[in-house]
């Protein structure tokens, strides 16, 4: 089961100055764009360039609004970003799940989902941000505690599954590392590496090797070795 945590918001982000005006006395807002169109637009900074890109004028610009309509939803810049990798986590673990319990009937079939997202031929918004992610977090404590988060989250998410198929839990919890090493691996050397065989051939062959019997796969890798 994916694990639910409190939101970075209540950690990370500082609360809005008390001194802030009700909305009653405010004035009215400069402009429609809501808390959640400046981190899409953020995001997509990050996953056209890196988190430097990600800078207040230039999102104003993107947006074509002033720096006011920013200040409305943000106090700064790190409070945008701990927005940006508060969605990050949210989509990458608990959407994913979601979509992925939907749409399977069984736990293969949910592994076989999982390992099939990587696979997608065309270029993924999704896996642009984890990449800027993933570097922003080896230099940024912030951005590090939400892959860490994210990746323990997904792990236990694994090891629910190969629990579901009545794994001990020892192996499921060495099945369920091995198969996201193959997802994450797999998300790095599918860029570089082309391969003469169909993507579903390949992640049918993975889902096999991980819910199979290990005891079996060895007893036919001895074969193997023994009939050459």
């Amino acid at each position: 089961m994916v694990r639910q945590k409190p939101h970075r918001s209540a950690t990370t982000r500082k609360s809005k100055p008390a001194s802030r005006p009700s909305k009653a006395g405010r004035a009215r807002r400069p402009d429609s764009l809501s808390e959640e169109d400046w981190v899409a637009a953020a995001s997509d900074l990050l996953a056209e360039h890196n988190v430097s890109a990600v800078e207040i004028h230039r999102l104003c610009r993107r947006l074509g609004v002033t720096k006011g309509s920013f200040y409305w939803h943000f106090q700064g810049r790190k409070d945008l970003l701990a927005a940006v990798l508060d969605d990050w986590e949210r989509r990458m673990t608990v959407d994913v799940a979601n979509r992925a319990s939907r749409y399977s009937i069984s736990p293969a079939q949910t592994l076989n989902y999982l390992l099939s997202l990587i696979r997608k031929p065309r270029p993924n918004r999704s896996a642009a941000i984890e990449r800027s992610v993933r570097d922003w977090a080896k230099f940024d404590p912030m951005a590090r505690a939400a892959v860490i988060e994210v990746d323990q989250t997904r792990l236990a998410f694994f090891e629910e599954l190969f629990r579901k198929s009545d794994f001990p839990e020892k192996e499921a919890r060495i099945r369920a590392y091995a198969a996201y090493a193959m997802m994450m691996g797999d998300s790095i050397l599918k860029e570089t590496i082309n391969t003469s065989y169909e993507s579903k051939d390949y992640v049918d062959t993975c889902v096999e090797l991980l819910s199979g019997d290990r005891g079996q796969q060895a007893r036919s890798l001895r074969a193997l070795g023994g009939s050459r």
